[in-house]
């Protein structure tokens, strides 16, 4: 279905093709019959005998007049249905069965002389001399009212097949297909599921109705990625050599990358095949042998990728491979609500490394750090820089080489950990939540570990600094976080730091008293430690004169008198201020 509100074409990407010479636009996701419409072209072929001019009857496979030629010289590809063909950039077709053009077609004059051409007028006319069927009669019938022809170039291409084995076959991915052949997946048969569009779901896809609380093509979308339905559509071209070389243009639909036996690469989980580290990240060796198997230069676009670690909904970009390094390039990126652009590098020419570069803007936080890190203590919209690059043979290994930079902001949101307002009040570190009104902050990595000095929180109330590291490749943190009431103390602000330390799935939380003094009251501490001084002089001085009345010259050592005053005033000092500090 192609709607201003409703369908399933991106219509953030534009793709360009022809049609009988003259170039059209369209979107990702058109048929060449939705794109020709979209342009407001109606006729798209003529009838079989009489050439009468037909336009587009249906929305599938039963298509009776829109056929046409995929392609061109060797690759042309006759009698394909308009309404199941998938546009692409440098797509090509043309009308056929006409002459010298769709619009100004000769044989068209056959409609003139169709009232004379009655039912079996050939077997009862075209029969003599009996000869002339074969050499005349019959070529000249088929010429004007066949459909369209094979190229006659020889095509030097080399193909490859294969022969697919399963257990069950499914054919057509509608409803009940896509549910059939997901029981049966269930089970842990072997399933292929086989559809005649490019696009898995059937009329799901052009349909406004709910299946359970989803959209039915919301629904249809989910199924398919469940059921890890990789698939491939597009052209493309291969030079056979050492290594082939592939280019041209795929969709991938959705790619299901995850992996197969179930476990994940952030705890090694699933049923033990794969080995954790005691920091959680999987050890398992990854195998991108493949990469040096071919070379190629791919214009790739994708409904959904999705990972153990990540899910992207829409991309398209360019991927090009050279000597066992891999580079994606997204132009365009959906994902977690929001749209980026970025690339992607995997190296493996030698040992394993990859790069990210990517911007994002708007990104829900709270399921990307829960795909990605197991987090679930931040949420709110971010925009977000990343340049990181990881050397390593396993998950474990890359995460804990990661170095680079990563900046992000976040305008409003909920951090849940603490509650920065009572603690402030109260001095409480209970577990709780605070809302802010905007979070910024940018690190550097460094084997892993992230450092930062410049995290900013802003409530309504309070301003909240904090600066330590995150150690993300042992999953740990040492940071100290520094709530200030703007408002306390008669406008000079109260700040009271938090050291966050320990796993960050369970965080230590421990308030800095000393520090609070020091931060927010070191001019009356400066002020009681000069009386204490003063009172420690006063007090020895007093103590000695009574000794020597007392004792005359066997006094007792002067430098414990004053360590033993000295212990007892910094006491009654340090009592007072922290009752200030909790007064204010």
């Amino acid at each position: 279905m192609r709607l201003s509100d409703y369908g399933q074409i991106d219509r953030g990407n534009a793709v360009s093709f022809r049609f009988d010479g003259k170039t059209y636009g369209g979107f990702q996701g058109d048929t060449l019959a939705s794109a020709l419409l979209a342009n407001d072209v109606r006729l798209v072929a003529r009838s079989f005998k009489y050439h009468r001019p037909r336009g587009i009857l249906s929305a599938g496979s039963e298509e009776p007049n829109a056929i046409v030629t995929v392609g061109s010289g060797v690759y042309q590809d006759p009698n394909v249905r308009a309404t199941v063909q998938e546009i692409y950039n440098g797509f090509e077709a043309n009308s056929q069965n006409r002459w010298p053009s769709l619009k100004h077609d000769l044989l068209s004059v056959n409609d003139l002389i169709a009232p004379f051409l009655s039912a079996g007028f050939y077997y009862k006319t075209f029969m003599w001399p009996r000869a002339f069927w074969e050499k005349l009669y019959e070529p000249v019938i088929r010429r004007a009212a066949g459909l369209g022809a094979l190229s006659e170039e020889p095509n030097e291409d080399t193909y490859e097949r294969a022969f697919a084995h399963c257990d069950v076959l499914v054919i057509g991915a509608g409803p009940a297909g896509l549910w059939a052949a997901y029981q049966l997946a269930q089970t842990g048969l072997d399933v292929i599921l086989a559809d005649e569009d490019f696009h898995m779901g059937g009329r799901l896809n052009s349909e406004a109705d709910h299946i359970g609380a989803k959209p039915a093509a919301d629904w249809a979308a989910d199924m398919v990625a469940q059921l890890g339905a990789n698939r491939l559509s597009g052209r493309v071209s291969a030079e056979f050599s050492d290594i082939p070389y592939v280019s041209g243009a795929l969709n991938v639909g959705t790619l299901d990358l995850r992996r197969a036996d179930g476990a994940s690469s952030k705890s090694g989980g699933g049923n033990g095949t794969s080995t954790a580290a005691a920091t959680g990240w999987s050890q398992d060796p990854l195998d991108l042998g493949a990469l040096g198997l071919v070379n190629a230069d791919l214009g790739v676009t994708g409904d959904a990728l999705i990972t153990d670690t990540l899910r992207i909904d829409g991309f398209s970009g360019q991927m090009r491979i050279e000597n066992a390094r891999a580079v994606l390039t997204l132009n365009e990126l959906n994902a977690y609500r929001g749209a980026g652009a970025g690339e992607f590098v995997l190296n493996a020419r030698n040992g394993l490394s990859t790069a990210i570069r990517f911007q994002g803007n708007a990104v829900d936080l709270s399921p990307l750090m829960s795909d990605m890190l197991d987090v679930n203590s931040i949420e709110g919209r971010a925009n977000v820089n990343l340049d990181l690059l990881g050397v390593g043979s396993s998950v474990d290994g890359i995460i804990k080489s990661l170095s680079g930079t990563a900046v992000f902001n976040v305008d409003s949101g909920r951090w849940t950990g603490m509650d920065l307002d009572r603690l402030l009040r109260s001095g409480d570190t209970a577990p709780g939540t605070t809302m802010f009104d905007n979070l910024s902050a940018s690190s550097t990595l460094k084997k892993g570990v992230a450092s930062n000095d410049d995290l900013i929180f802003s409530l309504p109330s309070s301003e909240t600094r904090g600066a330590g590291q995150i150690d993300i490749g042992n999953r740990n943190l040492d940071y100290t976080l520094t709530p200030n009431a703007k408002s306390a103390r008669a406008g000079e602000g109260l700040a009271i730091p938090v050291r966050i330390h320990g796993s960050w799935e369970a965080p230590k939380f421990q308030p800095d008293l000393n520090a609070a003094v020091n931060l927010n009251f070191a001019e009356e501490k400066e002020a009681l430690e000069a009386k204490a001084k003063e009172r420690i002089e006063a007090e020895k001085q007093k103590l000695e004169e009574r000794a020597k009345e007392a004792l005359g010259d066997a006094l007792p050592d002067a430098k414990n008198v004053e360590d033993t005053l000295k212990k007892e005033l910094e006491k009654g000092a340090a009592d007072g201020l922290l009752k200030l500090l909790w007064n204010n």
